[in-house]
Protein backbone atom coordinates (compact mmCIF):
# COMPACT_ATOMS: atom_id res chain seq x y z
CA UNK A 1 0.00 0.00 0.00
CA UNK A 2 1.32 3.50 -1.36
CA UNK A 3 0.14 6.94 -0.01
CA UNK A 4 -0.23 9.32 -2.99
CA UNK A 5 0.43 12.96 -2.12
CA UNK A 6 -0.73 16.26 -4.11
CA UNK A 7 -2.79 15.20 -7.31
CA UNK A 8 -4.17 11.91 -7.85
CA UNK A 9 -4.47 11.19 -11.95
CA UNK A 10 -4.84 8.08 -13.92
CA UNK A 11 -0.91 9.00 -13.96
CA UNK A 12 -0.12 9.61 -10.68
CA UNK A 13 -1.54 6.56 -9.80
CA UNK A 14 -0.10 4.36 -13.03
CA UNK A 15 3.22 5.86 -11.41
CA UNK A 16 2.53 4.69 -8.12
CA UNK A 17 1.50 1.35 -9.55
CA UNK A 18 4.52 0.91 -11.18
CA UNK A 19 6.93 1.74 -8.29
CA UNK A 20 5.14 -0.99 -6.65
CA UNK A 21 5.60 -3.54 -9.00
CA UNK A 22 9.50 -2.08 -9.42
CA UNK A 23 9.98 -2.52 -6.16
CA UNK A 24 8.56 -6.21 -5.82
CA UNK A 25 10.59 -7.06 -8.85
CA UNK A 26 7.75 -8.77 -10.54
CA UNK A 27 7.19 -8.63 -14.52
CA UNK A 28 4.61 -6.95 -16.25
CA UNK A 29 3.91 -9.64 -18.69
CA UNK A 30 2.41 -12.30 -16.12
CA UNK A 31 -0.26 -9.50 -14.86
CA UNK A 32 -3.38 -11.22 -16.03
CA UNK A 33 -5.75 -7.99 -15.32
CA UNK A 34 -7.29 -5.28 -13.08
CA UNK A 35 -9.91 -4.28 -11.25
CA UNK A 36 -10.91 -0.80 -10.73
CA UNK A 37 -14.40 0.94 -9.45
CA UNK A 38 -15.70 3.94 -11.58
CA UNK A 39 -13.61 6.74 -11.02
CA UNK A 40 -12.68 8.78 -14.16
CA UNK A 41 -8.66 7.98 -13.30
CA UNK A 42 -8.99 4.94 -12.94
CA UNK A 43 -11.58 3.67 -16.01
CA UNK A 44 -10.45 6.17 -18.36
CA UNK A 45 -9.88 4.94 -22.22
CA UNK A 46 -6.61 6.96 -22.56
CA UNK A 47 -5.21 8.27 -19.19
CA UNK A 48 -6.92 6.21 -16.42
CA UNK A 49 -4.90 4.06 -14.39
CA UNK A 50 -6.29 0.88 -15.45
CA UNK A 51 -5.56 1.45 -19.55
CA UNK A 52 -1.89 2.60 -18.49
CA UNK A 53 -1.37 -0.38 -16.74
CA UNK A 54 -2.85 -2.05 -19.87
CA UNK A 55 -0.99 -0.75 -22.50
CA UNK A 56 2.32 -1.21 -19.86
CA UNK A 57 1.69 -5.39 -19.76
CA UNK A 58 0.72 -5.15 -23.71
CA UNK A 59 4.24 -3.27 -24.43
CA UNK A 60 5.72 -6.02 -22.21
CA UNK A 61 4.43 -8.99 -24.55
CA UNK A 62 1.42 -10.08 -22.05
CA UNK A 63 -2.07 -9.31 -22.38
CA UNK A 64 -4.07 -8.19 -18.98
CA UNK A 65 -8.03 -7.74 -18.85
CA UNK A 66 -9.96 -4.39 -17.21
CA UNK A 67 -12.58 -5.51 -15.15
CA UNK A 68 -15.19 -3.33 -12.72
CA UNK A 69 -15.20 -4.12 -9.40
CA UNK A 70 -17.55 -7.29 -8.49
CA UNK A 71 -19.72 -4.86 -5.64
CA UNK A 72 -19.88 -1.71 -7.98
CA UNK A 73 -21.25 -4.31 -10.78
CA UNK A 74 -23.90 -5.48 -8.28
CA UNK A 75 -24.85 -2.04 -7.28
CA UNK A 76 -25.18 -1.22 -10.82
CA UNK A 77 -26.82 -3.79 -11.28
CA UNK A 78 -29.44 -3.08 -8.11
CA UNK A 79 -29.87 0.39 -9.45
CA UNK A 80 -30.96 -0.52 -13.16
CA UNK A 81 -32.96 -3.87 -12.14
CA UNK A 82 -36.52 -2.78 -11.08
CA UNK A 83 -37.10 -5.37 -8.14
CA UNK A 84 -39.44 -2.73 -5.73
CA UNK A 85 -41.97 -4.33 -5.70
CA UNK A 86 -40.36 -8.17 -5.13
CA UNK A 87 -38.53 -6.36 -1.82
CA UNK A 88 -41.68 -4.83 -1.01
CA UNK A 89 -43.21 -8.44 -0.56
CA UNK A 90 -40.69 -10.08 0.80
CA UNK A 91 -39.54 -7.38 3.13
CA UNK A 92 -43.74 -7.33 4.71
CA UNK A 93 -43.59 -11.11 4.70
CA UNK A 94 -40.05 -11.61 6.61
CA UNK A 95 -41.47 -8.33 9.07
CA UNK A 96 -44.53 -10.24 10.03
CA UNK A 97 -42.53 -13.20 10.68
CA UNK A 98 -39.87 -11.51 12.85
CA UNK A 99 -42.14 -9.02 14.71
CA UNK A 100 -43.60 -11.56 17.20
CA UNK A 101 -41.62 -14.34 19.27
CA UNK A 102 -44.20 -17.05 18.74
CA UNK A 103 -44.30 -16.34 14.76
CA UNK A 104 -40.62 -16.40 14.33
CA UNK A 105 -40.05 -19.42 16.76
CA UNK A 106 -42.96 -21.29 14.52
CA UNK A 107 -41.09 -20.37 11.37
CA UNK A 108 -37.62 -21.64 12.74
CA UNK A 109 -39.18 -24.99 14.10
CA UNK A 110 -40.78 -25.32 10.67
CA UNK A 111 -37.81 -24.75 8.53
CA UNK A 112 -36.17 -27.54 11.07
CA UNK A 113 -39.29 -29.87 10.44
CA UNK A 114 -38.58 -29.40 6.50
CA UNK A 115 -34.88 -29.49 6.53
CA UNK A 116 -34.60 -26.33 4.89
CA UNK A 117 -30.69 -25.14 4.35
CA UNK A 118 -31.11 -21.99 6.04
CA UNK A 119 -32.84 -22.19 9.74
CA UNK A 120 -33.93 -18.35 9.71
CA UNK A 121 -34.58 -15.75 7.74
CA UNK A 122 -32.83 -12.30 7.61
CA UNK A 123 -33.78 -8.70 8.31
CA UNK A 124 -33.85 -6.26 5.88
CA UNK A 125 -31.79 -3.17 5.93
CA UNK A 126 -32.35 -0.31 3.42
CA UNK A 127 -28.73 1.00 4.62
CA UNK A 128 -27.18 -1.81 3.07
CA UNK A 129 -27.99 -2.34 -0.38
CA UNK A 130 -25.69 -5.89 0.15
CA UNK A 131 -28.18 -7.25 2.73
CA UNK A 132 -30.95 -7.35 -0.66
CA UNK A 133 -28.83 -10.19 -1.63
CA UNK A 134 -29.22 -11.72 1.08
CA UNK A 135 -32.72 -11.67 2.23
CA UNK A 136 -34.01 -12.45 -1.23
CA UNK A 137 -31.32 -15.77 -1.77
CA UNK A 138 -32.39 -16.88 1.57
CA UNK A 139 -36.14 -16.03 1.22
CA UNK A 140 -35.55 -17.88 -2.01
CA UNK A 141 -34.14 -20.66 -1.35
CA UNK A 142 -37.23 -21.81 1.26
CA UNK A 143 -39.46 -21.96 -1.26
CA UNK A 144 -38.55 -25.49 -2.35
Amino acid sequence: MMSLKGTTTGRDIFEAVSEAVEKMGLKWDTLCGVTTDVAPTMTGEHKGMASMVCAKVKESGGEAVRMHCIIHQEALCDKSVQLGDVMNTVVKIVNIIRARGLYHREFQAFLSDVDAEYGDVLYHSDVRWLNRGSVLQRFYSLRS
